[in-house]
């Protein structure tokens, strides 16, 4: 679970970074007086918004569904172990198609 979460934060991380490499770009271009420029810079600060807001729903998702999949596994941990076993055998089954 740990590891997952490590996975996770650097992709939450990575994506964070781009979102404020664009909002670099966004502020670079600011005092720019072309139109095009100025209405590219509008969708993009537009869009950067709603980048921002997708990750922060995606990562209060991606928690809870890790908080609810850990409590499952500490109440039932022989069905929870059960339940890997045969998706694992259902996954070998695939692989070997």
């Amino acid at each position: 679970m740990r590891e997952h979460n490590r996975s996770f934060s650097h992709k939450h991380g990575e994506l964070q970074q781009l979102i404020d490499r664009a909002q670099q770009l966004v502020d670079a271009t600011a005092d720019k007086l072309d139109e095009s420029i100025q209405s590219a810079r509008g969708s993009l600060l537009i869009g950067l918004e709603d980048a921002r807001s997708q990750a922060a729903e995606l990562e209060e998702s991606v928690r809870t569904k890790a908080y609810q999949a850990e409590d499952y596994v500490r109440e039932k941990p022989y069905q929870a172990v059960g339940a890997a076993f045969v998706v694992g055998l259902f996954v070998g089954w695939l692989m070997s198609k």
